[in-house]
């Protein structure tokens, strides 16, 4: 047997050893139906400000995008895991003049708990403060901020860091 068919055989049978190992670690995607892209933090805010938010469904997902402002872990223990994260979004109206968009996010699934830090020192690629990012929400209702304003409280289902 020569160097190339020596070679070819450890090539082989390195992959057919690593296949499994590969295939156990790549997740099953998570299937969603019926996610409503059209809508940002903004829309939001005007509807609640508007006092009508029935047309905004609760058995829909939202996507939404916007940079975290805080995370407070109120719940750590996995059955009764509870994150209130607060997300921030923002326009400029003329060149010196900044409007912004606040939401609550709630976490019940101690799923995240791995992927999420109130750290903004935490090191990796993990949800924490100062970090903008795209969000699958469900929407749950209005709060009303300290200033007064209502704005929208989503529970996470899922999200992804920008």
């Amino acid at each position: 047997m020569g160097m190339t068919a020596r070679t070819l055989l450890v090539i082989l049978g390195i992959f057919f050893l690593l296949i499994p190992s590969v295939g156990q670690e790549i997740p099953e995607p998570t299937v969603y139906s019926d996610v409503v892209f059209s809508y940002s933090l903004r829309e939001f805010s005007q509807i609640l400000q508007s006092g009508n938010d029935t047309s905004l469904r609760t058995d829909v997902l939202y996507l939404l995008g916007g940079t975290v402002t805080s995370i407070t872990v109120l719940d750590p223990n996995p059955e009764s895991y509870y994150v209130d994260i607060e997300i921030l979004d923002a326009r400029w109206v003329t060149t010196s003049q900044l409007e912004s968009y606040e939401a609550y996010l709630v976490i019940l699934d101690h799923s995240f708990a791995e992927r999420i830090s109130s750290s903004q020192n935490a090191p990796g690629d993990l949800l924490k403060p100062q970090i903008r990012g795209l969000f699958l929400l469900e929407y749950y209702g209005p709060t009303e901020t300290v200033t007064g304003e209502l704005a929208p409280v989503f529970i996470l289902r899922d999200f992804t860091i920008l």
